[in-house]
């Protein structure tokens, strides 16, 4: 990103990370509806890669091979082609793989899973072995000949962004909800991933498969939670809730920060909106750096 285009940056990396990890909990959840599995049948969720432990039954292999094509579908249609989920069923197991030769069954699994990232969109552009008439090109969403997002580099520029110095530029519709995605992070305690969307929620996948995620600004109240979805608490341990941690080390805004940015002629426009707790951007982690000024981490707690 250059520096005129550069304001909410911070904002921005720190939602896509998160975004990234919030797909894979909704594309988890939605194969999970689709093959009829219990949440326990999810053995990995880290680092953006799942593995999920599933009866070979072909009613599985049905809900999954739907799934695939549910969630490459949109992600084709969104990001025109620049995201992708690599997903295999390649892999079995007998009761025996569990005692002494599971290790060779994930090398197995990771073997299949490089094949699976040499056909990229295979179920998107091939059908029954031919090719799908019309595949290789997008719908009329792709900006064909047009100016594309500057920050992104993808999708038609469509919202207003600023710039600083009252001016803006228009980037697509992905990237201002990912600016807004990141300025809920600063302050939020918990999210939830469910098929109950509100005005506020992420949508992922399409129709009968839409997934919705809701970051909250405080810990839900269990007992009137009514969504039938996921909850978790971001960066503590809540009874009641799973646990997600989005950062390891936060530098956050301190009064004595706040009050030496005033002191050095640093107050901006974002800091003067931020609360004292508040994760500092990019550009004020910058600023400090280049004077010297102490920053104040708070690392997620470590509960024994």
């Amino acid at each position: 990103m250059s520096h005129d285009r550069s304001r909410g940056a911070a904002k921005i990396l720190r939602a896509r990370s998160f975004y990234l990890s919030a797909l894979t909990l909704a594309a988890i959840r939605l194969i999970c509806r689709r093959c009829g599995l219990s949440p326990f049948c999810v053995l990995i969720d880290a680092g953006g890669r799942f593995t999920l432990l599933a009866p070979n039954l072909d009613s599985v292999r049905e809900g999954l091979k739907k799934a695939r094509q549910e969630i490459d579908r949109w992600l084709f249609g969104r990001f025109f082609g620049q995201l992708r989920l690599n997903l295999t069923d390649e892999t079995t197991l007998t009761g025996q793989d569990f005692f002494g030769r599971f290790g060779d069954k994930m090398r197995e699994l990771n073997d299949a899973l490089d094949r699976a990232k040499r056909q990229p969109w295979s179920g998107q552009i091939q059908s029954e072995g031919q090719w799908r008439r019309g595949a290789f090109a997008f719908d009329d969403g792709y900006p064909y000949g047009e100016t594309v997002c500057p920050i992104s580099g993808y999708g038609r520029p469509e919202v207003e962004w600023p710039t600083g110095e009252g001016q803006t530029i228009k980037v697509s519709r992905q990237t201002a909800q990912e600016r807004r995605i990141g300025e809920e992070l600063a302050r939020a305690k918990a999210i939830e991933i469910s098929e109950a969307g509100g005005p506020d929620s992420v949508a992922f996948f399409e129709n009968e498969a839409r997934t919705f995620l809701r970051i909250h600004s405080q810990l839900p109240d269990l007992a009137n939670s009514a969504s039938g979805g996921e909850l978790y608490a971001l960066n503590e341990l809540a009874p009641g809730f799973g646990c997600r941690v989005i950062a390891n080390h936060v530098p956050r805004l301190t009064r004595e920060l706040r009050e030496r940015f005033a002191e050095q002629g640093l107050e901006d426009d974002e800091l003067a909106s931020s609360e004292i707790g508040d994760a500092l951007t990019f550009e004020q982690i910058a600023a400090l750096a280049e004077r010297s000024i102490r920053i104040v981490s708070r690392p997620f707690p470590r509960r024994g």
